[in-house]
Formats: C-alpha cells, sequence, structure tokens
C-alpha cells in the first residue's frame, strides 16, 4: 500500500512537469480525488495494523507501535490533506 501511494506522488510529479513543459492542464480535481481515496485507504490500513491482535500483546507488553501502522496512518493523513488542497 506505501508503495501504490509512493507510486501515485512520482506520478503527479511527473505530470505536474509535463503540464509546466507542455502547457497542457490536467483536471487537479480528479488527481485530488485519487489522493483522497489512496489515503483513506492507506489511514484504514494503518489502523487495522494498529487494532491487530497480535500488535495489541506487543503493545500490551512492550509499548511500542508497529512502525507500519504509523507509517499507514500518517501516510494516508497526508495523502487526504495534499488531496483536499487539490481539491479547492
Amino acid at each position: 500500500m506505501i508503495l501504490i501511494c509512493a507510486q501515485m506522488c512520482v506520478i503527479i510529479k511527473c505530470v505536474e512537469l509535463n503540464e509546466a513543459s507542455t502547457g497542457v492542464s490536467m483536471n487537479n480535481k480528479i488527481i485530488g480525488i485519487i489522493l483522497v481515496i489512496a489515503g483513506a485507504a492507506l489511514a484504514l490500513w494503518g489502523y487495522n495494523i494498529y487494532d491487530a491482535a497480535s500488535s495489541q500483546v506487543t503493545r500490551a507488553i512492550s509499548g511500542d507501535t508497529p512502525i507500519e501502522a504509523w507509517i499507514g496512518m500518517v501516510g494516508g493523513a497526508v495523502c487526504v490533506i495534499v488531496g483536499l488542497t487539490r481539491l479547492k
């Protein structure tokens, strides 16, 4: 899931560079909607990892949260915020 989000960010940057060089405008609302959907899915995936039974046992014993959960939730939030800014 993280790889998909990273690939989407690279594609968006390539599209922006192409727009700047050719003068062709791509619809920012479509990109924004895609980022919001991908961000919500990524955040949900991170929360599912955070709420998994194995994660709960690890948190109870050592107090540590899996890094995948943090990456999913924070990465999803960032994608949603970037997507919402593109929708304006």
